[in-house]
């Protein structure tokens, strides 16, 4: 494994609800904006600092993490120091915070062992001024001794220790969560193009340097067509749109074993490099199923998921190579292979 989680923000509809799934939580100040990203498309907003935050899905306890994404600060509150990203344990705690300066040194970045408060262990030079988007990569090896920390603002290098402890909380990283911990302190402002990996696996185990997270809509239905449409006869129309509109289009399944899959058409733009493909879904219904992806015969696909009995969530695999070759991605494997899911 090496990609843990990534998220762009454009395919959600203005509703913070909707990140659930994917994001295990979601404070009612995080808003989506449909269409203000860097890259046009969508954004997370914190709205107020006093509950604003998102916290990603779990993944399997990482002891050298990196996390990236893009921010842009649209204000400070008076709070002197407002967590951006954390990294927390199983249970909750906090192992590692970036934060930054809301009043004193406003924008400066901090880097700190535990929370807000713990020991810091380094300050970026660069401060974060208010209306433009800034990349932030971030990485930590967690250890009571022999930690690291590595914070880099727009590619440039700004925070560069080790032999430090790095462990506020035992346990490993388990979930990362940006803005604050919803009990009054956060930067007004946006999240985009989140990206976090380990050093595990045979790709995406370095600095990935900036990467933009952008949205493929399915354009065609394939030999394997089981679910049945909300109208019409085509099932594709009815799951292309850009941000899901619940009941109005949709597909449908209902017997183990039914699954659709579709063709996609991506444009990977020139001196790009695919990092990997992350099949997103909203599903409700209460019944398993599973994200499928087929390259030639060969297929893989993620582990089962529960869908919700009555509340759309969404849910997403990350397919880091062609299962066919095993190698990373390109623009003509994106368009010979067939993404979608099965009932289980």
């Amino acid at each position: 494994m090496s990609i843990l989680f990534a998220d762009g923000f454009d395919t959600y509809a203005n509703d913070y609800l909707q990140l659930l799934g994917r994001w295990t939580e979601s404070g009612t100040s995080v808003v989506i904006d449909v269409s203000s990203g860097r890259n046009g498309g969508g954004r997370a907003r914190c709205i107020n600092e006093a509950v604003g935050k998102i916290r990603t899905s779990t993944f399997g306890a990482v002891t050298t993490i990196f996390v990236q994404g893009a921010f842009r600060v649209s204000g400070y509150s008076n709070i002197e120091w407002n967590p951006v990203i954390r990294l927390r344990n199983g249970a909750g705690a906090d192992i590692f915070t970036v934060s930054v300066r809301g009043s004193t040194v406003q924008g400066q970045l901090t880097c700190r062992e535990g929370g807000t408060t713990g020991t810091v262990r380094g300050t970026a030079t660069t401060l974060l001024g208010t209306g433009a988007w800034v990349h932030l990569a971030l990485k930590v090896v967690i250890h009571a001794s022999a930690g690291s920390v590595d914070l880099k603002v727009n590619g440039v290098s700004e925070v560069s220790v080790s032999g430090v402890d790095t462990e506020g909380a035992t346990g490993g990283c388990e979930s990362v969560v940006f803005y604050g911990d919803g009990s009054g302190s956060s930067f007004f402002g946006y999240v985009d193009d989140v990206v976090i990996y380990d050093a595990s696996g045979s790709f995406n185990n370095d600095w990935l340097g900036d990467a933009f997270v952008q949205p493929f809509m399915p354009d065609a239905d394939t030999a394997d067509a089981d679910f049945i449409p909300s109208s019409g006869s085509n099932l594709y129309p009815m799951i292309d749109e850009a941000q899901a509109d619940g009941d109005t289009t949709y597909i449908e399944g209902t017997t183990p074993g039914e699954r659709s899959l579709f063709a996609f058409s991506p444009s990977v733009p020139a001196g790009s490099v695919v990092i990997g493909l992350n099949v997103f879904t909203q599903d409700k219904g209460g019944g398993d199923m599973q994200i499928r992806c087929r390259s030639g015969s060969d297929e893989d696909t993620s582990a089962t998921i529960t869908t919700d009995a009555a509340t759309y969530k969404s849910h997403s695999q990350i397919f880091e190579s062609d299962p066919a070759t095993g190698d990373l991605w390109d623009e003509s494997t994106l368009l010979s292979a067939e993404f979608g899911v099965e009932i289980v």
